[in-house]
């Protein structure tokens, strides 16, 4: 199995299955060329660009739905020619698995929690050694599993379906799936302005004799901590300088 992290490129992604057999019914009469597959894009989806034509060609031979019989002609393969039949959105889950990092991993992400994108973004990174950098870097792979109703998205927040659970399942079962490197269990980080502190009684003593609440003591100290941090490094700052 070659895993790579490049997604590729499928035209409507939101109807991944439909999209995708559409263009593999194109070749189910046998050979087609690079110009006829051009052709067939520009007339079904608009798609003018030669570089766009090479990248879906690119994709489908990735996820070995199309294979190249010469010099820019290609064909069916056995899998392509299967989900013409089956039209099965596992088998070309599978597909795509067995060619693309981080893609039913995702699933594995949202197997207990629902998460935001940048949540399996950070996921990547510090659980399966990806590079994402962009929230591009993770889109591609959301819409396709969503394409394929393996997820669902709502409030910004992914969920797993149930068939994405089968499939997850699947993935499991045939040892797919790539190991988590930092088992750690990722949590999004969460601003909270509100700590809650076990105060020594001394302190407690000492706030009491002056009459002054704990409260406005420990926001005082704050407060001059947080002052005095700042102009210290605004001090180390100008020596470096």
């Amino acid at each position: 199995m070659n895993r790579g992290s490049g997604t590729g490129y499928i035209p409507d992604k939101s109807n991944l299955m439909s999209s995708t057999l559409t263009m593999l019914d194109f070749f189910k009469d046998g050979e087609k060329a690079f110009s006829n597959f051009s052709a067939f894009l520009e007339a079904n989806y608009d798609i003018r660009s030669s570089n766009t034509v090479r990248m879906t060609f690119a994709t489908l031979c990735k996820w070995k739905l199309l294979y190249e019989v010469d010099f820019k002609t290609y064909a069916l393969t056995d899998a392509g020619a299967d989900l013409l039949k089956t039209h099965s959105e596992i088998s070309l889950g599978r597909q795509i698995q067995n060619s693309t990092l981080y893609f039913g991993e995702i699933l594995q992400e949202l197997e207990t929690e629902v998460l935001t994108g940048s949540a399996l973004k950070q996921a990547a990174n510090q659980k399966y050694s990806m590079s994402f950098k962009s929230s591009s870097d993770l889109s591609c792979r959301t819409q396709y599993l969503l394409g394929l109703s393996f997820i669902e998205r709502s409030s910004k927040r992914y969920r797993i379906t149930s068939q994405g659970r089968d499939f997850l399942q699947l993935l499991k079962e045939e040892g797919l799936l790539s190991e988590c490197i930092n088992k750690k269990p990722y949590k999004e980080l969460e601003l909270n302005n509100h700590i809650n502190l076990e105060l020594p009684n001394s302190f407690l003593k000492k706030c009491q004799k002056q009459k002054l609440l704990p409260e406005f003591v420990l926001h005082e100290l704050m407060a001059y901590y947080a002052d005095n941090e700042l102009s210290l490094g605004i001090q180390v700052n100008k020596k470096r300088r």
